[in-house]
């Protein structure tokens, strides 16, 4: 697990992926903050780094202006913090971090059909080495 660790604006919208990958991108201060795609929508896409993608998908927030990214998918999650002043930050954990995990669903309102809910799939589990208890954000399955 790395956590806090420094990233540059260039190395964030540099990062691509070699597998399909949810991504979350907050801007609190901005209409339609919050834009969440699925491992579906990425999935076509895994050749874009972090800003085409967004830019293909019409996100008006620019990555600077965007307060927290979460990437994540069965292996991963990465969590980029804009701490302000062209400070960036990430946590990353990967599945292999976790001993003696479980899976956990966290139910939500879909943004897109508010007559639906969606399950956000979730490991929690101990940090390998440590009593520590972490989560690691796993995708999103069909709503109920």
């Amino acid at each position: 697990m790395q956590e806090f660790q420094n990233i540059t604006l260039e190395e964030i919208k540099k990062l691509t992926f070699s597998k399909a990958y949810n991504i979350v991108c907050l801007n609190y201060d901005g209409e339609n903050g919050i834009n969440i795609f699925t491992e579906e929508d990425t999935k076509d896409c895994l050749e874009k780094d972090i800003v085409s993608f967004l830019e293909l998908q019409k996100v008006k927030n620019k990555i600077e202006d965007i307060y927290r990214i979460y990437i994540f998918n069965e292996n991963f999650m990465k969590t980029i913090f804009n701490f302000g002043n062209g400070e960036y930050r990430f946590n990353e954990v990967l599945d292999s971090d976790f001993e003696n995990s479980y899976i956990k669903y966290i139910y939500s309102k879909n943004l897109k059909n508010t007559e639906k809910y969606v399950r956000l799939k979730v490991r929690v589990g101990t940090l390998t080495n440590s009593e520590r208890e972490i989560f690691q954000y796993v995708g999103y399955t069909e709503g109920v």
